[in-house]
């Protein structure tokens, strides 16, 4: 409401403002000042998904896939529950499954490198490959991408 209440260049002037805050200052308080105009109103969700997934590609695409994945986990978790406009939401909830992905191999990698664990070393290796396994061939075949 209050960008909408800036006039002409309204997103341009709140953009402004969002640049001027101090990256010193507070992830926190950064994030207020960022959510009330860009994912808290229903009506805005539509944007919001289209940005994420302009902002998650180019972040990917750029090799900056920690930043995506921040970014992803930022996300007030509400957007995963958006279903409409139908492509985008399936966009977001397939980028959100991509990391999870990552996080399942990173634990296979994980586990492969422990010396001791309550399951045997062997089993639980299967077991997070068989999960990791799972998640991967759903993302696949899904019609993303």
């Amino acid at each position: 409401m209050y960008a909408g209440a800036l006039g002409d260049n309204a997103v341009e002037r709140y953009a402004m403002f969002l640049t001027s805050l101090e990256l010193i200052a507070d992830i926190n308080e950064r994030r207020l000042a960022l959510t009330p105009w860009t994912t808290s109103e229903d009506g805005i969700h539509n944007t919001a998904l289209e940005q994420v997934t302009v902002i998650l590609r180019y972040f990917l695409g750029a090799g900056s896939v920690l930043l995506a994945k921040i970014l992803v986990e930022m996300l007030p978790r509400e957007l995963s529950f958006i279903d409409q406009p139908e492509q985008r939401a399936k966009d977001y909830l397939h980028y959100r499954q991509f990391f999870i992905i990552q996080d399942s191999l990173d634990r296979v990698v994980e586990c492969q490198s422990l010396e001791v664990s309550i399951m045997n070393r062997n089993t639980r290796a299967a077991w997070l490959i068989d999960q990791a396994y799972d998640t991967v061939v759903k993302l696949l075949t899904s019609d993303w991408m």
